[in-house]
Protein backbone atom coordinates (compact mmCIF):
# COMPACT_ATOMS: atom_id res chain seq x y z
CA UNK A 1 0.00 0.00 0.00
CA UNK A 2 2.96 2.42 0.93
CA UNK A 3 4.37 2.43 -2.77
CA UNK A 4 1.11 2.69 -4.32
CA UNK A 5 0.47 5.57 -2.05
CA UNK A 6 4.09 6.63 -2.92
CA UNK A 7 3.14 6.94 -6.60
CA UNK A 8 0.39 9.00 -6.09
CA UNK A 9 1.71 11.31 -3.65
CA UNK A 10 4.98 12.11 -5.53
CA UNK A 11 2.64 12.90 -8.86
CA UNK A 12 4.29 16.47 -9.06
CA UNK A 13 7.77 14.61 -9.21
CA UNK A 14 6.67 12.74 -11.97
CA UNK A 15 5.30 15.32 -14.31
CA UNK A 16 8.07 17.53 -13.64
CA UNK A 17 11.15 14.55 -14.30
CA UNK A 18 8.78 11.81 -16.47
CA UNK A 19 8.10 11.40 -20.21
CA UNK A 20 4.86 10.38 -21.38
CA UNK A 21 6.13 6.99 -21.73
CA UNK A 22 7.21 6.40 -17.74
CA UNK A 23 3.71 8.14 -16.76
CA UNK A 24 2.01 5.27 -18.83
CA UNK A 25 4.00 2.77 -16.91
CA UNK A 26 3.25 4.59 -14.04
CA UNK A 27 -0.44 4.48 -14.82
CA UNK A 28 -0.39 0.65 -15.87
CA UNK A 29 1.22 -0.30 -12.60
CA UNK A 30 -1.75 1.40 -10.67
CA UNK A 31 -4.26 -0.73 -12.88
CA UNK A 32 -2.72 -3.61 -11.90
CA UNK A 33 -2.46 -2.67 -8.05
CA UNK A 34 -5.87 -1.83 -8.23
CA UNK A 35 -7.34 -5.04 -7.37
CA UNK A 36 -5.30 -5.46 -4.74
CA UNK A 37 -5.25 -2.01 -2.99
CA UNK A 38 -8.72 -0.63 -4.25
CA UNK A 39 -8.45 3.08 -2.73
CA UNK A 40 -4.97 3.51 -2.42
CA UNK A 41 -4.32 2.72 -5.98
CA UNK A 42 -7.39 4.83 -7.49
CA UNK A 43 -6.81 7.62 -5.29
CA UNK A 44 -2.95 7.42 -6.83
CA UNK A 45 -4.15 7.14 -10.59
CA UNK A 46 -6.45 9.95 -10.05
CA UNK A 47 -3.61 11.93 -8.98
CA UNK A 48 -1.13 10.92 -11.59
CA UNK A 49 -4.28 11.72 -14.23
CA UNK A 50 -5.15 15.09 -12.64
CA UNK A 51 -1.22 16.23 -12.41
CA UNK A 52 0.34 14.19 -15.39
CA UNK A 53 -2.42 14.60 -17.80
CA UNK A 54 -0.39 17.74 -20.05
CA UNK A 55 2.38 15.60 -19.95
CA UNK A 56 0.51 13.21 -22.02
CA UNK A 57 -0.56 15.42 -24.54
CA UNK A 58 2.14 15.05 -27.23
CA UNK A 59 0.94 14.59 -30.71
CA UNK A 60 3.22 11.75 -30.91
CA UNK A 61 2.20 9.79 -27.97
CA UNK A 62 0.30 6.82 -28.89
CA UNK A 63 -3.36 7.41 -28.00
CA UNK A 64 -4.66 3.59 -28.22
CA UNK A 65 -1.84 3.26 -25.00
CA UNK A 66 -3.72 5.16 -23.17
CA UNK A 67 -7.00 4.20 -24.04
CA UNK A 68 -5.97 0.87 -23.19
CA UNK A 69 -4.96 1.90 -19.91
CA UNK A 70 -7.98 3.79 -18.98
CA UNK A 71 -10.14 0.90 -20.31
CA UNK A 72 -8.58 -1.84 -18.36
CA UNK A 73 -8.12 0.84 -15.08
CA UNK A 74 -11.60 1.38 -15.28
CA UNK A 75 -12.63 -2.84 -15.94
CA UNK A 76 -10.26 -3.76 -13.04
CA UNK A 77 -12.23 -1.19 -10.62
CA UNK A 78 -15.63 -1.66 -11.52
CA UNK A 79 -14.68 -5.64 -10.61
CA UNK A 80 -13.63 -4.30 -6.80
CA UNK A 81 -17.01 -3.24 -6.40
CA UNK A 82 -15.51 -0.38 -4.74
CA UNK A 83 -17.85 2.64 -5.56
CA UNK A 84 -15.03 5.33 -4.06
CA UNK A 85 -12.44 3.56 -6.18
CA UNK A 86 -14.97 3.84 -9.06
CA UNK A 87 -15.67 7.54 -8.71
CA UNK A 88 -11.74 8.14 -8.21
CA UNK A 89 -10.62 6.69 -11.27
CA UNK A 90 -13.86 7.84 -13.49
CA UNK A 91 -12.60 11.64 -12.22
CA UNK A 92 -8.81 10.93 -12.97
CA UNK A 93 -9.65 9.36 -16.10
CA UNK A 94 -12.42 12.14 -17.09
CA UNK A 95 -9.79 15.18 -16.20
CA UNK A 96 -6.89 13.58 -18.12
CA UNK A 97 -9.32 13.43 -21.45
CA UNK A 98 -10.00 17.19 -20.88
CA UNK A 99 -5.97 18.18 -20.87
CA UNK A 100 -5.34 16.10 -24.21
CA UNK A 101 -4.41 17.48 -27.66
CA UNK A 102 -7.51 18.26 -29.70
CA UNK A 103 -6.82 15.38 -31.56
CA UNK A 104 -6.66 12.84 -28.91
CA UNK A 105 -9.78 14.44 -27.23
CA UNK A 106 -12.46 12.96 -29.21
CA UNK A 107 -11.41 9.28 -29.22
CA UNK A 108 -10.69 9.09 -25.83
CA UNK A 109 -13.65 10.65 -24.91
CA UNK A 110 -15.67 8.66 -26.75
CA UNK A 111 -14.22 5.64 -25.39
CA UNK A 112 -14.25 6.71 -21.71
CA UNK A 113 -17.98 7.23 -21.90
CA UNK A 114 -18.86 4.21 -23.54
CA UNK A 115 -17.04 2.84 -20.62
CA UNK A 116 -18.56 3.91 -18.06
CA UNK A 117 -22.15 3.79 -20.22
CA UNK A 118 -21.52 -0.16 -20.28
CA UNK A 119 -20.17 -0.90 -16.67
CA UNK A 120 -23.54 1.56 -15.39
CA UNK A 121 -25.53 -0.61 -17.69
CA UNK A 122 -23.88 -3.55 -15.99
CA UNK A 123 -24.69 -2.98 -12.70
CA UNK A 124 -28.13 -1.48 -13.01
CA UNK A 125 -28.60 -5.34 -14.05
CA UNK A 126 -27.18 -7.11 -11.28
Amino acid sequence: TKVVEFVGLYAPIWKAKSNHEEILKLMHYLQQTIVVVPLAASKSFRNICITCGDRLKDTNNNTSSLSSILQQTFDATFHTNNEEAMKLVAEGGIRLVMQLAEPQIEPASILLLRNLMEKSRQSLSI
